[in-house]
């Protein structure tokens, strides 16, 4: 398989909503309208498909999995209608903003996750960066900081500090058994903390809010 950047491909394919906008006027051919239609069918049965399994934290890796087999299956066609070819970064990644421009305006459901994913990274940019993990509460412990460890859908377990105030605290006062194995979202913050037993600066999270679903 082509070792071309995947991250690069499928952030570009994510972030293409915008450009749709300024779609091609150019008249097209008969067989390049059938090939486009093609692809982008096969694009969006599988991402209706996997929809629910994909998150922020996995959305380029499970994206730039799902250009792969398309870059193979529709290699002549991409070749012949767009004068493109995934065998090189940059061929990869015009080929990817040709699929997400298409797959916007024609695959409602990726319209719909693209749309709400760039609404959600325009409001973390306006909360100075407080970004958000949802799964299942598994543990409440730490000294002498308080943390919670919280693993999603796809097993990944993260460990959130509690260092301050902040809404939903009260709710963790509560019996361990009534909030453990819950599902639970919490939004926080990244705080660069020295470490001196490794005389290092780490990054840890720390909670700004917890709701529990």
């Amino acid at each position: 398989m082509r070792t071309f950047c995947l991250r690069t491909a499928a952030f570009l394919f994510l972030f293409t909503f915008v450009l749709s906008l300024h779609q091609d006027a150019q008249a097209q051919t008969a067989s390049r309208q059938a090939f486009e239609k093609a692809i982008i069918t096969d694009l969006c049965d599988t991402f209706t498909k996997a929809a629910h399994t994909i998150t922020k934290e996995n959305m380029n890796l499970e994206l730039g999995m799902m250009l792969l087999p398309l870059f193979t299956k529709y290699e002549d066609e991409i070749k012949k209608e767009w004068g493109l070819s995934a065998g090189d970064e940059a061929g990869a990644q015009a080929i990817g903003e040709k699929i997400g421009q298409l797959a916007v305006v024609n695959c409602t459901p990726f319209h719909d996750f693209i749309k709400a994913n760039l609404v959600e990274k325009e409001n973390e940019k306006a909360e100075g960066g407080t970004k958000s993990f949802s799964g299942t509460l598994t543990k409440i412990e730490g000294t002498p900081f308080t943390y919670l460890l919280v693993r999603n859908a796809q097993g990944k377990t993260d460990r959130f500090y509690w260092m301050e105030f902040f809404p939903g605290a009260e709710k963790l006062s509560a019996s361990a058994a009534t909030i453990l194995n819950k599902p639970v979202r919490v939004s926080y913050r990244e705080m660069e903390v020295y470490k001196a037993a490794e005389k290092d600066y780490n990054v840890i999270k720390v909670i700004t809010d917890v709701t529990f679903k």
